[in-house]
């Protein structure tokens, strides 16, 4: 007996019903050596997407496309002019199979009538043309500054999205709902970081119902643990410069909550980053860490040097000075139970 192939379908922007719907019609259609595996957008394997055609000119639908290569189905809901499809887009409710049988047979599973040699063959090679294309990005995304991801946090923060599905090449982050500035994080995911794949979508009401159970976390606390969790954003950190905060960073990792509380404490003014790590004596990629979550966040800014007011006072008062910032840390510990 041979073994079924697979081929990776995701239903995007749909009702429920229509997503069922869709999904029994679809599978009734696949041929019998083929095996349908339902993704979502953050799937590496996805080869075909149903999308609501609200949706499709979205940025992260449009990044995503741009990316991979992805058979795409636009979908119309409660047309007037229900089975057919016209210029790529599909109209609901189904009611005569033959268009959308049609379509699947070229696009999906013809295509995919393949021995398990050739199948082999097809996935090695699309593993390294996706690596040389990540080679490629990584390259072109160096270029980029940290404002051009604290651009994408703030279009991500827009509360007109609503609830949304963070997700990157690793897979799904949680849901975020962009209104009451929450996010629930996907208890399947093991990475604590991130990269520059870092997307959002839509999210479903499957996607939502998934997590409902979760604890709610603050969805700007949690993407700043997630950038300073994140080396690769160094790429995007500036190398010399100073930065105020706008908001405490809280952060979750013990290990770290004594560096973060010293750096926000300088920065609180607006401080020079190189005055910063020569004072608390860091690595100075651990300052550019801090800064670059922070501004990325948006619990911080970037401002010009004269605008920094962080500074030592003379030696001649450094033991009393010493009295000051312990107070200073002391009462800041006790504010965080620390």
């Amino acid at each position: 007996m041979s073994a079924r192939q697979s081929v990776y379908i995701a239903i995007f922007g749909l009702s429920l019903r229509e997503l069922n719907d869709l999904k029994i019609l679809i599978k009734s259609m696949a041929p019998h050596h083929m095996e349908i595996q339902w993704s979502n957008v953050a799937e590496s394997k996805l080869q075909t997407l149903l999308i609501n055609e609200d949706f499709y000119k979205s940025p992260s639908i449009q990044r995503l496309l741009q990316n991979n290569r992805i058979n795409v189905l636009k979908v119309k809901s409660r047309s007037d002019r229900p089975s057919i499809i016209e210029n790529g887009v599909l109209h609901l409710p189904v009611t005569d199979r033959n268009a959308l049988q049609l379509w699947l047979s070229e696009h999906v599973f013809e295509a995919k009538v393949e021995t398990l040699v050739e199948q082999a063959e097809r996935e090695k090679q699309q593993e390294a043309e996706e690596k040389q294309f990540k080679v490629k990005q990584q390259k072109q995304d160096a270029k980029k500054t940290y404002a051009t991801k604290a651009e994408f946090v703030q279009d991500l923060l827009d509360p007109k999205n609503g609830r949304i599905q963070i997700f990157d090449r690793h897979g799904v982050l949680g849901i975020a709902d962009t209104q009451r500035q929450t996010f629930l994080v996907d208890k399947s995911r093991i990475k604590k970081n991130t990269d520059q794949t870092i997307n959002f979508t839509y999210a479903t009401m499957t996607d939502s119902a998934r997590l409902s159970e979760t604890k709610q976390q603050n969805l700007q606390s949690y993407l700043w643990n997630l950038f300073w969790r994140s080396p690769s954003y160094l790429d995007f950190a500036p190398q010399k410069g100073a930065m105020k905060l706008l908001a405490w960073p809280q952060a979750e990792d013990g290990f770290d909550r004594r560096d973060i509380l010293r750096l926000s404490a300088c920065f609180a003014e607006g401080a020079d980053m190189e005055f910063v790590a020569e004072h608390l004596q860091l690595d100075y990629d651990r300052v550019r860490q801090y800064v670059v979550a922070t501004v990325t966040a948006g619990f911080g800014e970037m401002i010009s040097k004269s605008q920094a007011n962080f500074e030592l006072a003379p030696k001649s008062n450094h033991a009393n000075d010493d009295q000051q910032a312990h107070k200073f840390l002391g009462g800041l510990r006790r504010r965080f139970g620390l």
